[in-house]
């Protein structure tokens, strides 16, 4: 079952879908704190959830805001909470999605996964800015060269990046670094391309 050191808000417009969530989460006894918001701005008023059950449709309209704030809160864990069908691209910014057709069981199961995740990221060394920077000019088909003339370093510089990369990522092909880029929202879907 889902771990207790949870904290979780909710972000639904709808108070019927909303206050559903919410009993079903108190109910099942395994969260310490499970809270409700009506829209995404108030969510800087909550001190780092671990996970946001959020309709996307409160964000669709603002994916550059969407973006920063998960920027904000790298560490929160995005829920998709859908009720109708959504672009698949939106749909890509969110770590799950959770209908509300979904079982109970679901929902417990995609937290718990979730969470797992969340205990797996916390374990693996995070690139340093600079070494983001080159990730992205890599993936973008730049040269060690190119990248060393964009960001004013040597190329000696790139290539120590470049191992530093590998290392913490273990991942040593550009395709597999490109797919981690993505996955970790260090360029988007439509830059791999």
């Amino acid at each position: 079952m889902v771990s207790s050191d949870l904290h979780i808000v909710v972000i639904e417009p709808s108070v019927i879908i909303r206050e559903g969530i919410l009993h079903l989460l108190s109910k099942s006894g395994h969260f310490t704190r499970v809270s409700s918001i009506g829209s995404p701005e108030n969510l800087v008023s909550i001190h780092h959830p671990e996970l946001v059950i959020i309709n996307p449709q409160l964000v669709q309209n603002q994916l550059k805001q969407f973006q920063l704030l998960q920027k904000d809160l790298h560490e929160t864990r995005w829920i998709a909470l859908v009720s109708t069908l959504f672009e698949p691209g939106l749909l890509s910014h969110f770590d799950a999605v959770l209908s509300v057709h979904d079982t109970e069981q679901t929902l417990h199961d995609t937290l718990e996964n979730l969470r797992l995740n969340r205990e797996e990221t916390r374990e693996e060394e995070v690139l340093s800015e600079r070494e983001t920077d080159v990730l992205r000019l890599l993936v973008s088909g730049l040269s060690n060269k190119e990248i060393a003339d964009k960001l004013n370093i040597s190329t000696h510089t790139v290539i120590s990046h470049r191992k530093n990369i590998s290392q913490k990522t273990g991942i040593k092909s550009l395709s597999g670094l490109t797919i981690y880029a993505v996955v970790q929202n260090i360029i988007s879907l439509k830059q791999a391309q």
